[in-house]
């Protein structure tokens, strides 16, 4: 089940950036997502550009005109795409780069458990 927890206009409110929860069952850690999608439009679970878990302290935000930034502390990264476009947003020529920020003060992007099961 999908949680959107943060959603952000581009500052030419033509998309939303959004950080959302995905929970998958009992078994599985709770995943995070990042969307990016046409103003105001719902997001669906196959479209995120930006999947992890074991994380801590992720962040979203516009870090200028077509460009996000997605910071975080902690995550294990299973899906990335450093850039987004859509057929309905300019015919796939409104095109937004997306950039990953670690901000973990040791430079370790996983818990220890991860790096040394």
């Amino acid at each position: 089940m999908l949680t959107e927890k943060v959603r952000i206009q581009s500052s030419d409110s033509r998309v939303d950036a959004v950080l959302a929860e995905n929970e998958s069952g009992a078994t599985t850690p709770v995943g995070m997502a990042v969307y990016i999608v046409k103003h105001g439009k719902k997001i669906s679970s196959e479209d995120a550009g930006f999947k992890c878990d074991h994380y801590s302290q992720i962040q979203i935000s516009w870090s200028a005109n077509k460009q996000l930034l997605i910071s975080y502390n902690r995550a294990r990264i299973f899906g990335f795409t450093n850039f987004w476009e859509d057929n309905e947003v300019d015919k796939f020529k409104y095109v937004v780069e997306v950039s990953l920020n670690c901000i973990s003060a040791d430079h370790h992007q996983l818990e220890e458990q991860e790096r040394n099961p």
